[in-house]
């Protein structure tokens, strides 16, 4: 077993007689070896190293450019929000690899000191021929503001920068290209029954798992076993392990009721406590054994190879073994247009039963959603 890797850098002599380290691939020289110049050149750099967000970018003449910052920012914002490799697909880390994406394309080899205001309404303009709404439009161009504070904090460009961009004011409603997005309205109950009818099982139960929970849509997506306490047989309590708000130090519970431990309990039996509730990869097997437990006929070892292969083809299909919220929201959206009704998306079945609960009492509504303002639950 070889010697483990000392995760400190040191520093060594160079042939040309100065002091080297190396951090992160990068040689910085820093004085004659053994000189006091050497090494307290060598405590600074290791200071600003240990005390980084992001990447280590030791400050010299050259003048960082936006494709430096945005490689910085992402593995910040990597670590502050938490993302998983299982939760790269969804919500925040979407949002932000869009507009990393938009400003490495139009201004990735220019210096990050150089970016300036009527390069952000470049940037917003890009934005909107994309088609996005104006809400979305205003709230990525918010993003792009971040990065530039970011690389404020980390002394990469000068306070200027991001003060300039400041400047730059969101699009009006009315005033702009931008087309203003639709309020999300609760789904009628009988537009919810239609699409059922051309919905999977598992489909189904999430859907009336989210009716009854008023959960997110990525929460009931991410339902583990594990991860629901069962000690309460009159209200179970899930408490997921990644949500919206956790970066802000939030909890966030989701009462379960008898009404949807019902629906959930036939998809618990024989989980372990890492598995999910909701597998597309096991609801594909489990109508591969229903096919075959109905056959009228024995299978031929052809019949038999051609089984295995279907094994391999759904193992390939789905390779991670829980839904995501564009999954489902696909699936919905194509059993609309079965049922010949308007699309209507999953996170609006949390509005339904914001609705239904609002005889309650906001309070009552605020705990169930998991809201920490009243005026969120007011809207």
């Amino acid at each position: 077993m070889g010697r483990p890797k000392n995760p400190i850098p040191q520093p060594r002599r160079h042939s040309s007689g100065q002091a080297r380290v190396t951090i992160e691939g990068h040689d910085y020289y820093l004085g004659r070896f053994g000189s006091s110049e050497a090494d307290e050149a060598y405590r600074r750099i290791l200071a600003q190293f240990l005390a980084r967000e992001g990447p280590f970018l030791q400050k010299n003449d050259d003048p960082v450019t936006v494709q430096e910052v945005l490689a910085g920012y992402l593995q910040y914002a990597e670590s502050y929000y938490g993302f998983s490799a299982k939760s790269k697909w969804t919500g925040s880390y979407v949002n932000i690899r869009e507009v990393i994406g938009i400003l490495n394309r139009l201004y990735g080899s220019l210096a990050a000191n150089q970016f300036g205001p009527l390069d952000m309404k470049a940037v917003i303009g890009e934005m909107v021929r994309k088609g996005w709404c104006r809400s979305h439009v205003n709230a990525q161009a918010s993003r792009v503001k971040s990065i530039f504070k970011w690389a404020v904090g980390e002394e990469l460009i000068p306070p200027a920068i991001w003060h300039a961009l400041l400047a730059v004011p969101g699009l009006k409603r009315g005033r702009s290209e931008a087309p203003d997005s639709d309020p999300v309205i609760p789904v009628d109950v009988d537009e919810i029954e239609k699409a059922k009818e051309h919905l999977r099982p598992a489909i189904v139960a999430m859907i009336d798992f989210s009716l009854l929970t008023g959960c997110r849509p990525n929460e009931v997506c991410i339902l583990r076993c594990g991860e629901i306490d069962q000690s309460n047989p009159v209200c179970w309590v899930f408490r997921p392990a990644h949500h919206k708000t956790e970066h802000h130090g939030k909890k966030r519970l989701v009462l379960i009721g008898p009404k949807a431990q019902a629906v959930i309990a036939p998809y618990l039996d024989g989980l372990t406590f890492e598995d999910y509730v909701f597998s597309p990869r096991r609801e594909e097997e489990k109508r591969l054994m229903e096919r075959h437990a109905n056959r009228k006929n024995p299978m031929t070892p052809s019949q038999e190879s051609r089984m295995e292969r279907a094994r391999r083809r759904i193992r390939a299909r789905y390779p991670r073994d829980h839904y995501d919220a564009s999954g489902l929201r696909r699936a919905i959206h194509r059993a609309c247009d079965k049922a010949g009704i308007d699309r209507w998306s999953p996170n609006r079945l949390r509005h339904t039963r914001a609705t239904e609960l609002r005889e309650h009492g906001l309070d009552n509504v605020a705990t169930i959603l998991g809201h920490s303002k009243i005026e969120t639950t007011q809207i």
